[in-house]
């Protein structure tokens, strides 16, 4: 989440609606690992951030920390399950991969839907 966004003098809302498709995402490939908690969390924070995106609500730090803090949750939670399921180092590092592959393929269509 951009948290430079809410220091950033004339920021724009919907500047964050990018962020509304990979919460989607994040929250789909979770469900389909049959993370049900981690998917839940991520979905819940989808509406705030749109009301946020759509001018429905302030775009307030409170807000955004609200959504970050949920999604270090998430994080943290993955953690958990990789240490559970005795992925350790190998899970975490296919863990990393699939999640900087994601973030790859994020910003390579952000950057083709600005063109």
């Amino acid at each position: 989440m951009r948290l430079i966004f809410s220091r950033t003098a004339n920021a724009n809302p919907a500047d964050l609606a990018n962020q509304l498709d990979t919460l989607d995402r994040v929250g789909d490939t979770l469900g389909m690992l049959g993370l049900g908690v981690p998917r839940r969390v991520v979905i819940e924070q989808r509406d705030p951030l749109r009301k946020v995106v759509h001018g429905g609500k302030q775009a307030e730090e409170g807000t955004l920390l609200d959504v970050a803090g949920a999604l270090l949750f998430v994080e943290a939670s993955l953690d958990d399950n990789i240490e559970r399921l005795g992925g350790g180092d190998e899970g975490r590092h296919q863990l990393e991969i699939a999640c900087r592959s994601r973030i790859a393929a994020d910003r390579s269509g952000a950057r083709s839907s600005k063109r």
